[in-house]
Formats: C-alpha cells, structure tokens, sequence
C-alpha cells in the first residue's frame, strides 16, 4: 500500500474483514468499510446433505459485525441470514451475542446487483411449440431433476414443448442425466426435426447465450436455494416470460412479472412436486400463441429485467459507497 491511498475498503462475505483489518495497519484499519453478501455460508443449502462446516458460516458473521456497512443483494437474503445467525448464536454455550445481530441489521441495507442490456426482442413469433429454457447450475440446489419430472407430466398430458437446457454441468451430473438427454432428443411429439430438445449443457459464447435466450419463450427454475436470481433476471431482460417457485427472492426480484407456481409444502414426492409446473408450462403453452396474451407478458419481463440493468444499478452502488465513504471516513463527526 506504499504510495497509495484509499478511500474505502468494500469486500464480499467471504473475506475475514476482522483479520484483514487487524492485519492491514492503520491507514487501513480506519477506512470505512462495506461488505457485499451475495451468498452466506450458513442458509447456504450442503451438497449431499452432509453436516454444515461452519467455519465459513463464522467467516460471515465476522465480517457482517466488523464493518459498517452489511449490503444484501436482496431483502430475502438480508432476513435470512439475520434470522439464521440470531438462531446459531443461541445456540452458543456461554455468551450469546444477539444484540449484536441486531446491530447488524441496523447496518443493513438492500443493494440488487445488475445485468447486461439486452435487445429489444423481435414481436413476431416464429410457429412453433412452447420453447423453454433452464439456465443453472445443475446441481441439488438447483433441483434439475424435479424441472425434468415436470417436463415428463407435461408430455404425459399431451403438451409439446421444446427445451434449451444450459448452464455449468460437471461430466458426472451430465452422464447422470444422460437418459433424459436421451429420451428428449428422440421424443417424437409434435416438433419437426430432432425431437424436443434444441440446447444441452454449457452454453460456450456469450453470444450463443444471447440467441438462446432470444429463442426461448419462457424461463423455468425449480431453484431451491436462490439469494437474487441472476440468470432468470438476465432471461426476462431478454424478453423471457418467469416461470417460477413463489418463494426464495423471486417474488421480490420478479414481482408481477414473473407466472409462480404453488408447491405443496407438506409432500416430498416427487411427482407430487412437479405436479404444480407442469400444470403451469400448460397453462402458458395453451396461450403462447396468442399476441394479445404473450406480448404484455414478454413487455412486463423486459421491463422487470431491465430494472437491474448495471446502467442503472452501478451509479446506484457508486453514489452509496462514496456517500458512506465521505460519511464515516477517518475525522468526519458522522463516524
């Protein structure tokens, strides 16, 4: 740091901002400083359902009490990391410091990360079946089996569809789901050519990614764990209409834009809980043709995406880290 200087110290949830300010020396112990929780290692769901290690969840809660400011990337992720902390601290044998969790939220604050701009979407439809696209991780918390299960009751019924499923797959989860792979490719259905499925496994442009969401009627997730929701807002930027879980931050990112559905909270069966989407993707199929249905569908995803384009949210971010900055640095009365 010899020959600089800094105005602030702004990190994300998995630094140890204690540590890094004890070690820093003075001139940056004293800056102001603001963490960025884009996830949180103690709601975060475990692979396999193996025992937490917490010791990144401690990480967290380090750093959420050592800084002066604690930014969410949604009010969802703020209420439950707080909630999930005062709960763990309790469960502490001696101290149990929940006041200071509350100090925390006093520090809290909502500050949605943004997305690209994208194209306005051409208004006429090519003819054609329902055209999904499924853009995540496949992964358990993702939950891409309860999405493909859906997709069997929706072809149980009668409805046809076509499928761009992307996202980072390891080789293993791809072998797991290669029968799906299978069974999508030759479905015979309705759709001319090869079967239902348009797109599998990582998309490797960006440009390719564009066109696949410039492709795509609809965008579907069966996340089951979700602080914000970058892909499915990017898709309604696109002009992909949500089709989503009424829960998680959807209904706070999406709001009126987005088609949820309703899962039954008290089942694990698995046909039971893709029972809801599918009967969703039907009710969209049956009206996807229609202009007058679609159009004001696909403007209200636009118009909900674009409200985390970076044109808007940078500014937005730069002018609060600098207010703060000018707010609590080293002399001001406000600090």
């Amino acid at each position: 740091q010899q020959g600089h200087t800094f105005d602030a110290v702004f990190c994300t949830d998995m630094l140890n901002l204690a540590e890094f300010r004890g070690l820093a020396g003075p001139a940056i112990a004293q800056l102001p400083t603001t963490v960025y929780f884009h996830e949180n290692q103690l709601t975060y769901p475990d692979a396999d359902a193996q025992p937490r290690d917490l010791q990144f969840a401690m990480t967290n809660a380090i750093t959420a009490l050592a800084a002066d400011e604690v930014w969410f990337n949604s009010a969802f992720h703020r209420d439950e990391f707080l909630a999930a902390a005062e709960h763990w601290l309790r469960r502490m044998p001696d101290h149990q410091p929940t006041d200071d969790v509350r100090s925390v939220r006093n520090r809290a604050h909502v500050h949605y990360p943004g997305i690209e701009t994208f194209p306005p979407r051409n208004p006429e439809r090519q003819p054609g079946p329902l055209r999904l696209v499924w853009a995540a991780r496949w992964e358990r918390d993702k939950d891409p089996a309860t999405f493909l299960r859906a997709l069997h009751r929706l072809a149980e019924r009668g409805t046809d569809f076509q499928l761009s499923m992307v996202g980072p797959a390891s080789p293993r989860k791809l072998g797991h789901f290669e029968p799906e792979r299978q069974w999508l490719d030759n479905a015979s259905g309705k759709v001319a050519g090869p079967g239902r499925l348009h797109q599998w496994g990582y998309v490797e442009s960006r440009e390719a990614y564009h066109q696949t969401l410039q492709w795509a009627d609809a965008v579907v997730s069966t996340a089951r764990q979700e602080f914000f929701g970058i892909a499915v807002a990017e898709a309604a930027a696109a002009g992909c209409i949500p089709v989503l879980p009424h829960r998680l931050a959807y209904p706070e990112v999406m709001g009126k834009a987005a088609l949820f559905y309703e899962e039954d909270a008290q089942t694990d069966d698995a046909k039971a809980l893709a029972q809801p989407l599918a009967d969703q993707l039907a009710k969209v199929a049956a009206r996807i043709h229609d202009a007058d249905w679609r159009s004001p569908h696909i403007t209200a995803a636009q118009v909900a995406g674009a409200n985390y384009a970076w044109d808007t949210r940078a500014p937005a971010m730069d002018d609060a880290i600098e207010r703060h900055a000018t707010e609590t640095s080293p002399g001001s009365s406000a600090r």
